[in-house]
């Protein structure tokens, strides 16, 4: 199997003593002149490359002490040593190139990926702390949608990671190009809560909205039911009414709507405005509660004293006509329970 890899690599003496962490083997053909930074014929690794690839330090050593060429890239993605190396967590190894002076901010061609980019992506929080240290451009983003060190740690919820960007002053509140998604954002809407928390705590803004829909912080954690990272931002002082530029939703409706009950209380003992409707068709939690059956939810309104007889402004039609048209029993009895006015008809067809 081995022989057949290696016909079909069509890789170097230098390459394999590389590849599999043979040094001594390595500082023979070293001695007698092989050529270090031969690539293989299939995509372009280097010995350099493959070496850092598999975590071999010490090979390493020898092909930088050799004066191998430490940023040829592979040709098939312009992938580097320092990139491998911090995709795959190799603290030590990363080390001894940043000091071999390589060129640590250099991007993969595809997604315009940097190592720190990569390793804060995989949450390999000595590495990223190995780039910051070294003075690697923390704020450069990927070409395909604008996505920063930043972004990424908060997105995949590591923390460590986060908090040594944050320390080296990274730029906290730099958004996607795409959708203008921040890192606060992508904590909130994975439920992300320490990394929120260390956000929040480094003045990130947790009302920038996004770009596309102009959703929140607040409500994408209102939307996922992420109840405890809510909860971070209420206490930060989030506008927690801050409505969607698309439809005008706010938190309170999409926790409403989806059912996430513990986040609707979060926002309702917030003293969210419960009655705000839906800038296209006049749509209140309570509507929408009722809409979908969303029974707990409801029942939180009302207790909340939200106005239950407010009717969508499309077609006059209430929330308790639009339980009884859903079949929805258990919230219609709430409403009636609540004195919600059963005989109030539509002013114009209902949608069907």
């Amino acid at each position: 199997m081995r022989a057949c890899r290696s016909v079909l690599v069509r890789g170097t003496p230098c390459f394999f003593a590389a590849e599999n962490g043979y040094t001594d083997s390595l500082r023979v053909l070293v001695h007698a002149k092989a050529d270090i930074d031969k690539a293989t014929t299939d995509n372009g690794r280097t010995p350099a490359l493959i070496a850092a690839w598999n975590g071999h330090t010490n090979t390493l050593h020898v092909l930088v002490k050799a004066k191998a060429d430490i940023d040829k890239a592979r040709t098939s993605d312009s992938t580097t040593p320092a990139f491998v190396a911090a995709q795959n967590g190799h603290a030590d190894l990363l080390q001894l190139l940043v000091h071999a002076k390589a060129d640590i901010d250099k991007a993969r061609t595809y997604d315009g990926a940097t190592p720190v980019i990569r390793a804060a992506q995989k949450g390999h929080t000595n590495t990223v702390q190995v780039l910051a240290h070294a003075k690697a451009d923390i704020d450069k983003a990927t070409t395909d949608y604008g996505g920063t060190p930043c972004f990424f740690a908060a997105e995949n919820g590591y923390t460590d990671s986060l908090r040594v960007l944050v320390h080296a002053k990274a730029d906290i509140d730099k958004a996607t190009t795409d959708s203008g998604a921040t890192p606060a954002l992508m904590a909130a809407m994975y439920g992300h809560t320490d990394s929120l928390r260390v956000l929040v705590h480094a003045k990130a803004d947790i009302d920038k909205a996004t770009t596309d829909s102009g959703a929140t912080p607040a409500f994408m954690a209102a939307q996922y039911g992420r109840t405890d990272s809510l909860r971070v931002l209420v206490h930060a002082k989030a506008d927690i009414d801050k409505a969607t530029t698309d439809h005008g939703k706010t938190p309170a409706f999409t926790a409403a709507r989806k059912g996430h009950t513990d986040s609707l209380q979060v926002l309702v003992h917030a003293k969210a405005r419960i009655d705000k409707a839906t800038t296209d068709d006049g749509r209140t939690p309570c509507f929408v509660a009722a809409q979908y059956g969303r029974t707990d939810s409801l029942r939180v309104l009302v207790h909340a004293k939200a106005d239950i007889d407010k009717a969508r402004t499309t077609d006059g039609t209430t929330p308790a006509l639009e339980a009884a048209k859903n079949g929805h029993t258990d919230a219609l009895q709430v409403l009636v329970n609540a004195k919600a006015n059963i005989d109030k008809p539509a002013t114009a067809h209902g949608r069907f």
